[in-house]
């Protein structure tokens, strides 16, 4: 019985330790993040609408894409999308990017908290 126990409080602290791994923090980033929504898409470039205006972001060979808590390409940088960029600002404003990180929406393409509406379920009625 002790030793039920005692891997039962093992699991259970290991469980509550460990950071969930479908959880996506930001801080997990360094750096703080510009946010806005993609307004334009070019190879090796997307342009942001920020609140504080348009800035150019440069997507080099190394550029990480992120969809959520999955890992992403450059296909996924749509017009429309909002996004989380992080990098190195350069002194005429433009961004160099580290990682993208497409916000609201899930691996599969679904908006994060969106729910596919159910059939009505048929009852027979005697």
């Amino acid at each position: 019985m002790n030793r039920t126990v005692l891997t039962a409080v093992t699991l259970a602290v290991t469980c509550l330790a460990a950071p969930p791994a479908f959880a996506h923090d930001q801080s997990l980033h360094k750096g703080k993040a510009t946010e806005g929504e993609i307004v334009s898409v070019e190879p090796n470039r997307i342009v942001v609408r920020t609140a504080d205006g348009e800035k150019k972001v440069t997507l080099g060979e190394k550029t990480k894409v992120e969809i959520g808590d999955a890992q992403g390409s450059r296909v996924d940088l749509k017009s429309g999308a909002r996004v989380a960029v992080f990098g190195t600002k350069l002194p005429g404003g433009e961004i160099v990017a580290k990682e993208v990180v497409v916000q609201g929406v899930t691996a599969h393409g679904h908006e994060s908290g969106h729910v596919e509406p159910k059939a009505p379920k048929h009852e027979d009625h005697e």
